[in-house]
């Protein structure tokens, strides 16, 4: 093998290893209740989860995200403490006598691991040429073409649900949700703002905020 080659061949699958292995997050299914039009003025934001540093993290950056919307938010942390399961007695008073008219609750619900293949690709070098009509220009196009083979990956998807509940009057009925994939997430804080943006620009969208 040719030593440019060589390096055309190691680049390319430098620069797919890279794509593959980064994060991606998406909302894969969403729901709106047709009937709530009014926006919202001030929200309770709860993370569901065991881990106090990610709970308190993943509510302070999604209150502070819906708070560049004009939205009054605040994390649940700050009014329940700690991670601990509250009976509704605990709750309801706690809730309603900060004036909060939505709450906005996400929780992980699934760590997948799927595996997938890649298909092999071609690179094409620098001499390239639109037409094979003679045997120079067929020889100057293809021989500087590199075959990347295909390959397995193993992909991590973690699925988030998210869903906005109503507490104007004796209501907590939901009135949004979706559910999100993240695939191979791999540094907590930038998934966190993802996963916030993402849910901010749908409630935005949706005319919630």
């Amino acid at each position: 093998m040719r030593q440019g080659t060589f390096f055309r061949l190691l680049i390319t699958t430098i620069v797919a290893s890279l794509t593959i292995s980064c994060a991606s997050t998406r909302i894969v299914s969403s729901w709106k209740d047709i009937h709530h039009t009014e926006n919202l003025d001030k929200v309770l934001v709860v993370g569901l989860s065991s881990n106090e540093g990610r709970r308190r993290l993943f509510e302070d950056t999604l209150a502070s995200q819906i708070q560049k919307n004009g939205v009054e938010a605040v994390p649940s942390h700050i009014i329940l403490p700690t991670a601990t399961e509250f009976e509704r007695e605990q709750l309801e008073p706690a809730i309603e006598s900060k004036g909060f008219d939505a709450v906005i609750v996400s929780r992980l619900v699934g760590v997948e691991r799927e595996r997938r293949f890649i298909p092999p690709s071609g690179f094409v070098g620098h001499h390239r040429h639109p037409h094979y009509n003679s045997f120079y220009a067929f020889y100057s196009h293809t021989y500087p073409v590199v075959y990347s083979p295909g390959y397995l990956v193993d992909d991590t998807i973690v699925s988030l649900e998210t869903n906005l509940y109503n507490l104007e009057g004796d209501s907590d009925n939901l009135i949004w949700a979706i559910m999100s994939e993240t695939i191979n997430p791999d540094n907590v804080n930038r998934e966190i703002r993802d996963i916030s943006e993402i849910i901010v620009n749908a409630l935005a969208k949706d005319g919630l905020i």
